[in-house]
């Protein structure tokens, strides 16, 4: 029996994830750890990370750097959101790489370079609308001042990643990232390596000759747009207890606004869990939990809605033996983040940003 829902972080699956992204990819692989590596543990799974040779991480935000730095000490750490006159100090003092995504910032790191411990890396927006040097700001990015910067890289992100995306607007991103690469013409083309996002790269290596691709959720969750290419594994297990069991007849509802009616007589289980802990309320009447005696797994239906820290679950079909061990998978090998987040509608990193009071353990 446990009392918090428990989620386990399987350290050994996340390395291996890596692993099976650099060998495929053969370029450098920098995991993206953001909103602490999406909801995860940024410093327990950077350490792993750095057991087996991961080049750098980015993150947001310099006291999201700050946080790796205190366990990495040697860890490159770029921050996407760039530098300000705010932060500047915090980038000398941590040894942080800003990413520069517009010429506010770019001037203000030629100034402060000289007294810096790193490079930088500069962001190119491609049709993404969101951070980056726009395109009409590129002809300023001269060779003389790329190399007094110390620009490492050129990034950039794509807008529509997944294969069988053939809008205009993705065309001519793509044809963006192959001349900001290296293979354009003129300014465009700024002689540095170049990184993108993991999903292009994994469709289309051939296309965009990068030096190094960035990964999230691939690395984190198991789960990439190209499965058939790189073949990945789950990565987390949710638990919670069982608090309840009862028998409701014919008739009964089920939960706030009686969104569930009762049919006929069932066994229901009320869960420790709700939104509180980040299970999305879209859940109700929908979603499903899982038991196990070790062999076999068995599943119950969610019924009624998803309250702050309950839900109930129908498991009639479940053996009692079972039911008395007293706990429930919300996430398993046999369910993961992408078939709840499909369930839910809605994003698999907004929900593990959402997790919440609940007990983090790092596992092998």
């Amino acid at each position: 029996m446990i009392s918090d829902p428990v989620l386990s972080v399987h350290i050994d699956a996340i390395k291996n994830n890596y692993q099976a992204i650099h060998t495929s990819s053969a370029v450098d692989v920098c995991p993206v750890l953001k909103a602490d590596a999406y909801g995860l543990g940024a410093q327990a799974i950077a350490q792993a990370l750095v057991s087996v040779g991961c080049p750098g991480v980015y993150v947001c935000t310099p006291s999201e750097g700050i946080a790796i730095r205190s366990v990495c000490p040697t860890l490159p750490i770029y921050i996407l959101n760039g530098i300000t006159e705010g932060t500047k100090e915090v980038f000398k003092d941590y040894g942080l790489t800003p990413v520069i995504n517009d010429l506010q910032q770019f001037t203000l790191w030629e100034r402060l370079v000289a007294s810096h411990p790193t490079g930088c890396v500069i962001n190119l927006e491609t049709g993404l609308n969101r951070l980056g040097v726009p395109e009409h700001d590129w002809s300023q990015l001269t060779a003389d001042r790329l190399k007094q910067a110390r620009a490492l890289f050129i990034l950039t992100h794509f807008a529509c990643a997944e294969p069988g995306i053939t809008s205009d607007a993705n065309i001519e991103r793509q044809q963006n990232v192959r001349q900001l690469t290296g293979y354009g013409r003129g300014l465009h083309c700024f002689n540095l390596p170049g990184s993108i996002n993991l999903d292009a790269y994994a469709i289309n290596a051939q296309r965009y000759p990068v030096a190094q691709v960035r990964t999230g959720s691939a690395l984190l969750y198991g789960f990439n747009q190209s499965q058939s290419l790189i073949v990945l594994s789950p990565t987390i297990t949710l638990q919670a207890s069982i608090i309840q069991i009862t028998s409701l007849t014919t008739e009964d509802f089920v939960g706030y606004g009686a969104t569930h009616k009762v049919k006929q007589p069932i066994k229901s289980a009320v869960i420790g869990i709700g939104y509180a802990h980040g299970i999305p309320r879209s859940l109700s009447n929908c979603g499903k939990v899982f038991l196990t005696d070790g062999t076999r797994w068995y599943t119950a239906p969610m019924i009624g809605r998803v309250s702050m820290n309950l839900i109930n679950c129908d498991v009639s079909s479940v053996p009692q033996e079972i039911l008395d061990k007293g706990v429930v998978y919300l996430l398993n090998d046999h369910y993961t983040l992408q078939d709840m987040a499909h369930d839910a509608q809605r994003l698999d990193a907004e929900i593990s940003c959402s997790f919440h009071r609940m007990e983090v353990r790092y596992v092998p």
